[in-house]
């Protein structure tokens, strides 16, 4: 089993240069035919305290790295905010080769 973790640099509330840089990110770790690829909590939207604004993303967010999981066939475990009733959580989600949400731990 191949693991890779990747660093990125993250822009606060700049999701389009975030999801590039996650992508590039990505694309550079699909060389070494990994298993799992795990990235940083807030990887496409940053955060700053007491902003929970990322999360209004969330439905994006799952189905773009969904399908970088289907099309690579790759696991990817990544954090990010997740809205859930009248909460927002700090998630971390692991995705699956087919693009289903396998994990949730929502930390509070």
């Amino acid at each position: 089993m191949k693991v890779v973790l990747i660093p990125m640099h993250v822009e606060t509330g700049n999701f389009e240069a975030n999801w590039r840089e996650f992508e590039k990110r990505f694309n550079e770790a699909l060389r070494h035919d990994p298993d799992f690829l795990v990235f940083p909590e807030y990887c496409l939207t940053g955060f700053e305290e007491w902003d929970f604004s990322g999360a209004g993303l969330y439905d994006e967010i799952l189905g773009r790295v969904a399908q970088l999981a289907r099309e690579a066939g790759v696991y990817i475990v990544f954090g990010l905010l997740e809205p859930y009733k009248n909460c927002v959580y700090n998630s971390a989600l692991l995705i699956g080769r087919n693009g289903e949400v396998l994990l949730k731990h929502r930390k509070f």
